[in-house]
């Protein structure tokens, strides 16, 4: 969108609205969205994919309850004043709403996405809220997008651009991702190699040992460092929170059955009894 727009882009943010705000409120008995919409502003000021990815998730991790409170304060806390000036500034020309992973939410159910088409959302002749509307999910283990435009405002052609360099620069992170990851895990192997903790004797990655809770432990992806794959996740759980991360070696033979005796063993070196807690 940078090519496109600028520096700077006003987009509404679309989300399921299930964030614990009030901890006294139980959502568990409620079913499907309550949707939260609110707008952000982006900057990105650099073309390099880690650094403008970096960018981008520190600007939406700031936005406060992943932005739940907005409707409230637009429509019902904001004074006179405030709403005047809200009126004043244009709202944003773009939407985009990721809407998650319906493999894993309709996997092994009574349910599955229907391969009809429902039809079209909105009647040709309505007035758009979204100059473009972005959606995307994953389907059958697709990544699937969506871009909606008015052919009254934005040529077919110009959308189908937008969407060929998103798929690239998503392809470049891809990849760039995979690379880092491969670099991270041979430096790891190679200090290890170097006289530390030796990968053939050691599966076990320490992320963090200190916490008063159970430990944590989870096995990462085939051949992913879970030191890489965990942190923002070991962060996020706290300093109370002690976590290990599992390696799955992708450079020697193994069984399913040896790989989890393996892990089993380093588990109750840290932890000699139960109960565990197990991730990945």
């Amino acid at each position: 969108m940078r090519r496109w727009t600028g520096d700077k882009l006003l987009v509404e943010m679309e989300g399921h609205g299930r964030e614990e705000v009030v901890g006294e409120i139980d959502v568990s008995r409620t079913v499907g969205w309550f949707t939260s919409a609110y707008p952000v502003q982006l900057e990105l000021t650099t073309d390099e994919l880690s650094s403008a990815l970096k960018s981008i998730k520190e600007q939406l991790r700031g936005v406060p309850e992943r932005g739940i409170g907005y409707g409230v304060w637009r429509y019902l806390g904001a004074g006179a004043a405030e709403q005047a000036q809200l009126e004043e500034i244009a709202g944003p020309e773009v939407s985009f709403n990721y809407l998650g992973q319906f493999d894993q939410v309709l996997s092994g159910g009574e349910f599955r996405p229907a391969t009809e088409s429902a039809g079209a959302v909105q009647d040709p002749r309505e007035k758009r809220d979204h100059l473009l509307a972005i959606s995307g999910m994953v389907v059958n283990g697709q990544l699937k997008m969506n871009w909606g435009y008015s052919e009254a405002v934005h040529r077919r052609e110009t959308i189908e651009g937008v969407a060929t360099q998103f798929v690239e620069t998503l392809r470049a992170l891809i990849t760039q991702s995979r690379e880092q990851n491969k670099k991270v895990q041979n430096e790891l192997l190679g200090h290890w190699d170097a006289g530390s903790v030796k990968r053939s004797n050691s599966l076990m990655a320490t992320i963090r040992s200190e916490g008063g809770n159970l430990p944590l432990f989870c096995v990462s992806s085939y051949g992913d460092d879970p030191t890489f794959i965990f942190t923002d996740l070991a962060q996020s759980l706290g300093a109370e929170q002690p976590f290990y991360g599992l390696w799955i070696p992708d450079d020697e033979p193994f069984s399913f059955q040896l790989l989890a005796a393996r892990h089993v063993e380093e588990i109750q070196q840290v932890q000699p009894d139960g109960p565990y807690i197990l991730g990945g």
